[in-house]
């Protein structure tokens, strides 16, 4: 089934993605949204209009068309401190967490100094933590389930897990490994 399933579904997704494409673009062109194309609507409304190339001012019909001018000048200047505040706001709902998640390089939280004052450092003759993960206080004595499992490699070559090992060297009549 999952082999039929890999070969099916780039076949049935292209296919969705020819349905949408069949309904979007026709919509897309009478709209002139796609880049370089024009519909007969764009011409008809082009070729009313009358440009006066010495003021520089168009016209349709009576209705005066302003393109840049004051409203853009004015947008040109709101739209960079519109961005900042956003990226402010952004910010101001972000960064907290990032600190307390210890995730700004170079910058510890509160919890990251309190966990840090806890580790013993005087531990590293005393063997192995088998914590997988910081619970601030580490278990220490190894578990019963893991006794035994460690894999040993072998003078001749080889590896061994350790209960095997032990267990020749326990049977009546063998020589020590």
């Amino acid at each position: 089934r999952r082999v039929a399933m890999d070969k099916v579904m780039p076949a049935v997704g292209g296919l969705v993605g020819l349905w949408a494409a069949s309904k979007i673009v026709p919509v897309m062109y009478h709209w002139d949204l796609i880049p370089g194309v024009a519909s007969p609507a764009y011409w008809e409304r082009a070729n009313k209009i009358k440009y006066n190339s010495e003021t520089g001012e168009a016209y349709l019909g009576e209705v005066r068309i302003t393109v840049g001018g004051a409203p853009r000048a004015a947008m040109d200047k709101l739209m960079p401190a519109v961005g900042g505040v956003i990226g402010l706001w952004a910010a101001s709902k972000i960064v907290p967490v990032m600190y307390h998640w210890d995730l700004i390089p170079g910058v510890a939280s509160p919890a990251y100094w309190e966990r840090a004052n806890k580790i013993r450092y005087n531990y590293y003759t005393e063997g192995i933590v088998y914590s997988p993960y910081d619970t601030g206080d580490p278990i220490r004595e190894m578990p019963p389930e893991c006794a035994g499992k460690m894999m040993l490699r072998q003078k001749g070559g080889g590896w061994k897990l350790q209960s095997e090992i032990e267990a020749a060297r326990d049977e009546p009549g063998d020589a020590p490994v």
